[in-house]
């Protein structure tokens, strides 16, 4: 056996051409610095005490546990480095410790059980899921800003806390029960904001009971939930997707794609309340808009009732141009529920059009703000959404769809 070093040491470069294979322990109570287009592998146990820095610009594989009680980092403005976590051992591969640790890339990957997150890890550029679940117990994987999370699926996912900074938007790596659940987010308007995504695979209604809701829905999923908790102040609205999953999602929903829809937990009111929903099919996602005015957001996915004589059609664009053609966005039959209210919302989430009683005195949406009649909205993708009375039910009824501003 090795004995474990406790000397300090600067490692200033390593051969490209000669990477170098580590078995012994190895305790870094100094520099230890792997520069770009180097390897290191190290087969046994990592320490990187306090007081110690450990820098990687290169391809660093770690085979057993690491432990950093120091600082872990990488040279300001170089993306070549990678650290890749591929335990080797029988059980878990432990991250463990109370330092810094800052990873340009990283990677997941594990024959063996996965992989025990205890200290708080974050994430610059890309983190690939290639094998093996993250069992966040204590830790917490952060993403900062345009930082992504790639390959992630049902055999390598973080399970437990995901924390999203920036202003980018984000899709939350997440899952439980050896399912990868994603919520995904738009950009939000603050530069730095900070927000929290967890999936649960477990009924709500313990905490949130399913059979409160609004008369605009009929069934919650009760067997998954998503959160998404703001961990600094924010406000305004944003757009939250939820996916499906045949194998979970109870058959009753999927059964109505057309009334598929997103709920959040109003935790003032106490019930789930009706965020309407796009479908799209080649996502299995539903997206709605919500926004930051609690601590935290409770999602799952519902369906609404039906309304008694459906919108002919919520047309997809307009083209303001002044050729008569697509000049106002046309909302047939809504004429007929004339308690009604129509809100416009940019990609980050701010309203830039809303009225009541949608067309009853020439307020329709042309593709100027409510502010400024005379200067046209940036062309791209936008989100309505339409709120109307149904008069022979007596209850509200909520429809989404995204709206293209062009020119032709």
């Amino acid at each position: 056996m090795v004995k474990k070093k406790k000397s300090s040491f600067r490692l200033l470069f390593l051969i490209a051409s000669a990477p170098c294979l580590c078995f012994s322990q190895l305790s870094n109570h100094g520099l230890l610095s792997v520069s770009s287009g180097t390897s290191l592998s190290l087969v046994s146990l990592l320490e990187n005490n306090k007081g110690a820095m450990l820098v990687n610009d290169g391809d660093f594989s770690l085979y057993d546990d690491f432990k950093n009680e120091g600082t872990l980092g990488f040279t300001s403005g170089v993306s070549s480095g990678i650290v890749r976590f591929e335990g080797i051992k029988p059980g878990s591969q432990l991250i463990s410790g109370n330092g810094v640790s800052d990873f340009y890339n990283l990677v997941f990957n594990t024959e063996k059980s996965g992989f025990e997150l205890s200290s708080n890890l974050k994430i610059y550029g890309k983190a690939y899921f290639q094998k093996g679940i993250v069992d966040a117990k204590g830790g917490v994987l952060y993403f900062e800003d345009n930082a992504v999370a790639e390959n992630v699926d049902d055999i390598s996912y973080v399970n437990g806390p995901v924390v999203k900074r920036g202003s980018s938007a984000f899709t939350f790596p997440i899952g439980d029960g050896g399912k990868f659940r994603p919520v995904s987010i738009t950009a939000p308007s603050s530069l730095d904001a900070s927000l929290s995504g967890r999936y649960f695979l477990s009924t709500p209604d313990i905490n949130y009971p399913v059979a409160n809701m609004e008369t605009s829905l009929n069934l919650i999923d009760n067997v998954e939930y998503w959160v998404v908790q703001k961990e600094n102040a924010l406000s305004g609205n944003f757009f939250v997707s939820l996916t499906w999953d045949e194998s979970i999602t109870p058959s009753l929903l999927l059964s109505d794609f057309e009334n598929l829809h997103v709920a959040g937990w109003d935790e003032e009111k106490k019930l789930w309340v009706d965020l309407g929903g796009v479908v799209d099919f080649s996502k299995k996602e539903v997206t709605a808009v919500s926004n930051f005015k609690s601590d935290y957001g409770v999602f799952t996915l519902a369906r609404s009732v039906s309304s008694s004589q459906q919108i002919i059609a919520l047309h997809p664009g307009i083209s303001p141009n002044g050729d008569g053609l697509n000049d106002e966005l046309m909302i047939e039959g809504l004429s007929s529920y004339p308690d009604n209210k129509v809100t416009v919302f940019d990609r980050f989430g701010k309203i830039v059009f809303e009225t009541k009683s949608y067309n009853s005195k020439g307020n329709v949406f042309k593709g100027f703000t409510d502010q400024d009649s005379s200067k046209l909205l940036p062309l791209g993708t936008y989100f309505y959404t339409v709120d109307y009375l149904d008069t022979l039910t007596g209850r509200r009824v909520k429809k989404s769809n995204y709206l293209y501003i062009n020119l032709r």
